[in-house]
């Protein structure tokens, strides 16, 4: 089991975004919303987007919620400073987003934005060597896309903080449907159709006192209101495994953190899809 991977600090979400193509208003500003329905969409299946940024620690980039397909790659070059001709990292063509058939469910149309908020949508997400700089540039390739196009609702750039000692093994995943059901006079079940959202919840049940500060930072600093982004098997052979348990969204509550050893601590983490 590879130990989880958490980015809190997202320097995508303030950073100057561009990228080669653009549909209408579906526009590279649209992934620094928190929005399944405001993407991005390019006009084609092979486009590059760049972040001018904050000098920071970068070892994750992703975008979550996307319509790539399983052979869709991803190439990260990191600049120190905005203005390099050279990259100090060059990841290389990296799968990003594979995946089996089964997240690939029937809605009846093309598997783009209109499925985000019904539970569609894969994540394309890369690990390049921790390295500092002030430009991220992502180029995408995705020649098998039948959409023809790539959508992306969000997009991540930050440092990774794995635990010392990783997450138990009762970790769930849970799909949230918002659909009510009704009975009407005749008794046939009517359904109100709502939306789905994913929903993680992790026990760090063995935390110790470097752990125990970072999980504080980031209930202090993100608190329920800013999103991060968990995987909890990142780049597992398991390819559908690291998917399902990728998510990007808030954390729901803020649980105690609580002593059961010496130097050791306990808490959870509860977090919901944007």
């Amino acid at each position: 089991m590879t130990t989880l991977r958490i980015v809190a600090d997202n320097i995508g979400k303030t950073a100057v975004l561009t990228a080669s193509t653009e549909a209408g208003d579906l526009v590279i500003g649209n992934t620094q919303l928190d929005s399944k329905t405001f993407v991005w969409r390019s006009s084609g299946t092979t486009e590059q987007i760049t972040a001018i940024h904050d000098s920071t620690n970068i070892s994750c980039v992703s975008l979550p919620i996307c319509n790539f397909s399983a052979t869709a790659t991803m190439r990260v070059r990191i600049y120190t400073f905005s203005g390099d001709g050279s990259p100090a990292i060059d990841t290389g063509d990296i799968l990003c987003c594979q995946y089996t058939t089964i997240d690939k469910i029937d809605f009846n149309g093309s598997l783009n934005s209109n499925t985000f908020p019904y539970g569609g949508g894969t994540y394309a997400t890369i690990y390049p060597d921790k390295t500092v700089g002030e430009k991220t540039v992502i180029d995408i390739i995705d020649t098998n896309n039948t959409n023809g196009y790539l959508e992306a609702s969000s997009i991540v750039i930050g440092a990774v903080w794995s635990p010392n000692l990783n997450a138990a093994y009762n970790a769930s995943w849970s799909l949230k449907d918002t659909s009510k059901q009704s009975r009407n006079d005749s008794g046939d079940l009517i359904v109100d159709r709502g939306s789905r959202y994913r929903s993680i919840v992790i026990a760090l049940h063995q935390m110790d006192p470097s752990d125990r500060e970072n999980l504080m930072q980031i209930m202090i600093t993100n608190g329920i209101s800013t999103n991060i982004f968990l995987s909890l098997f990142p780049e597992s052979s398991d390819i559908q495994e690291e998917q399902m348990y990728q998510i990007y969204g808030k954390i729901s509550k803020l649980q105690p953190v609580s002593r059961f050893a010496y130097k050791r601590d306990k808490s959870s983490l509860t977090i919901q899809e944007i």
